[in-house]
């Protein structure tokens, strides 16, 4: 199902580089690219449109202003964009005030939901392209 042009772009302002891993998707794999800043997020999908961003971190700024430019700016029209708040201090938008963002989530982010919501995002750009 994966192809080559098919990754996984998260936002975390926690990590101090942009490191690259593998997502298993049963018998494919789907390349994970990590961004510290929203600026290396946007420049990144200029290159080539994921098919999921998740977007982490401290500053929730970004929810009403670069979901936005990123969706605008990029391919990723056909990307499921998410958000990634935390339990104990959830910060959720109305839906209206984000028409951008196709939802959030609650962290812990694990492996297993991360499998999950990549695989739903590759059928909805499949479907999308058709």
């Amino acid at each position: 199902m994966a192809s080559l042009q098919d990754y996984v772009l998260i936002l975390d302002d926690q990590y101090p580089s942009s490191p690259q891993s593998d997502l298993s998707l049963g018998t494919d794999r789907c390349a994970v690219f990590v961004a510290s800043s929203f600026e290396q997020v946007v420049a990144k999908a200029q290159q080539a449109a994921p098919c999921l961003v998740i977007l982490s971190g401290d500053d929730q700024n970004w929810v009403k202003t670069q979901v936005h430019t990123l969706r605008q700016s990029t391919q990723a029209h056909q990307a499921t964009i998410l958000a990634l708040t935390d339990s104990t201090h959830p910060s959720w938008e109305p839906h209206e005030a984000t028409p951008d963002l196709d939802g959030f989530l609650v962290k812990p982010l694990t492996t297993d939901v991360l499998t999950s919501l990549t695989q739903s995002a590759l059928i909805k750009r499949a479907y999308s392209a058709a």
